[in-house]
């Protein structure tokens, strides 16, 4: 008797520790919910996108705000075309930061908008004709980069630009509020 109760403890042990499978309406089998789908799809197309902007020897600051420029245009509706992956120490690190700093931008009157993004700036941004609130600003420190190409036309925010205020002492909100004077709110 006690035999079979031990058995039967320990079948049901077992299948307490298999995780539950849903059945979804079609009759397919599905191990994850659609929020956790939508999450990992988001995880995904943020991580790739960010990566794009991202260099190795960027401070986890800078990548954590590029991170949140990324998943607030994503959140809007913006879309990024694919990145391939080859620095897997890089985008290790990216998915990190995004699992421990998931968060939107504001904006000062709580409108959603689109963040421009770019790697460099050819030293400094430039005026948008269809995004009027930004603001044109200098990023003399992106010619300090050894990509650093003048004639690069960026609106919004450098990526590199954003490093190197990180990296001489701005938090990641100052840097940001530098390249966006006008359209970002932290308060």
């Amino acid at each position: 008797m006690k035999l079979k109760i031990s058995i039967f403890l320990m079948i049901f042990a077992a299948m307490a520790a298999i995780p539950v499978i849903c059945i979804n309406y079609n009759g397919s089998v599905s191990a994850k919910s659609d929020k956790e789908k939508s999450v990992n799809a988001d995880k995904n197309n943020v991580c790739n996108a960010a990566y794009a902007f991202c260099d190795n020897k960027y401070s986890d600051e800078t990548i954590g705000l590029i991170i949140k420029i990324v998943y607030t245009n994503i959140t809007g509706g913006y879309t990024y075309s694919k990145t391939e992956i080859s620095d897997k120490e890089l985008y290790k690190r990216i998915e990190t930061l995004f699992n421990s700093n998931l968060e939107l931008l504001h904006t000062k009157n709580s409108s959603q908008i689109f963040i421009p993004i770019s790697k460099g700036s050819g030293g400094m941004t430039v005026k948008s004709k269809e995004k009027r609130y930004l603001s044109p600003v200098a990023s003399p420190w992106d010619c300090f980069k050894a990509n650093y190409k003048s004639n690069i036309n960026c609106e919004g925010v450098s990526a590199d630009g954003i490093d190197y205020l990180c990296s001489n002492g701005f938090t990641a909100n100052e840097a940001l509020k530098w390249y966006l004077p006008e359209a970002v709110d932290f308060n």
